[in-house]
């Protein structure tokens, strides 16, 4: 036969070796699958708001894009037009420079906040509004009253 081969034990260990190793790369290769990593949530700020109790107006968001993303990948990702929300898109000099969207959003419910703030295209999410007392920003910085 020409396939036909005499194993000796040196060949059986080498093998055995190369499997073991196959293995502990796959077991570590599917241990680090990104479904079983935390879904993508971009910062919403300032943290530790309760928009009930700290805001006057019904609150709008200022949305940052990354470089790059728009308003049309922001809308295939969440699965629905954004451009009815959009108030208007901040077109600052650095923005427009650095290729970057930031838009202010409004009449956002929860589900569409939470939608727009799991696109990996958003780097992150700020309140808007009116608020009751410079009293919350004092206290977010230390500066407020104790």
């Amino acid at each position: 036969m020409p396939f036909a081969r005499d194993w000796k034990l040196s060949d059986l260990a080498m093998l055995f070796v190369v499997l073991l190793a196959a293995s502990i790369a796959w077991k570590t290769t599917t241990a680090m699958r990104p479904s079983d990593a935390k879904p993508y949530k971009a910062p919403l700020t300032p943290e530790g708001i309760d928009p009930e109790k700290d805001l006057l107006e019904p609150i709008s968001f200022i949305v940052y894009l990354a470089p790059g993303h728009t308003l049309q990948k922001l809308s295939e990702a969440i699965g629905r037009d954004i451009t009815p929300h959009v108030r208007n898109v901040l077109d600052f000099d650095y923005y427009v420079k650095n290729n970057q969207v930031v838009f202010v959003a409004e009449r956002v419910d929860d589900k569409l906040l939470d939608d727009i703030r799991s696109d990996v295209g958003v780097q992150h999410v700020q309140y808007n509004g009116k608020w009751k007392s410079e009293d919350f920003f004092q206290q977010q910085d230390g500066n407020g009253p104790q």
